[in-house]
């Protein structure tokens, strides 16, 4: 029985990177992927392990995330970021910045106002184009790992 599903007392606090199993777990099959091709996808997004080493995240490991029964450290959250093509903090927490509620996400509106009204649209576009081209890859590595299970 993981954390989550652990019956909680009506009063307390549930921090929400408990629930990062459950979103590894749903953006994973939303990505049509097993736990398999999910470890190797990781592997492909893993650059800084010597060819030697073991690279990405090894499949017992992502049970245990998904279970709940483990937390991953930074390096495992960066690369299940970049498998899953998700941001940390909806990793973490269940949100993006822009949704939050307060001075968080008064400050982005205006700054994102400032970008859209400055004169100089090429920044803007630079930011768009690195978006892109990040799904670009991501969508390459996903058919490399689908690819693989073909053969």
């Amino acid at each position: 029985m993981s954390e989550n599903d652990k019956p909680q007392p009506n009063n307390q606090y549930v921090p929400p990177e408990n629930g990062m199993g459950e979103r590894i777990r749903e953006k994973r099959k939303a990505l049509d992927l097993s736990v398999e091709e999910l470890a190797a996808l990781t592997a492909l997004y893993d650059f800084g392990n010597p060819v030697e080493q073991e690279r990405g995240l090894s499949i017992s490991s992502l049970y245990l995330y998904e279970k709940g029964d483990r937390k991953p450290g930074a390096r495992e959250i960066r690369l299940l970021c970049e498998a899953l093509n998700v941001s940390p903090n909806w990793l973490l927490l269940g949100e993006e910045w822009n949704s939050r509620q307060g001075e968080d996400s008064s400050l982005a509106e205006a700054l994102r106002n400032l970008v859209e009204q400055a004169s100089n649209k090429s920044v803007t576009k630079k930011l768009l184009d690195k978006g892109l081209q990040r799904d670009q890859s991501h969508a390459m590595k996903l058919t490399e790992v689908k690819m693989r299970k073909i053969r």
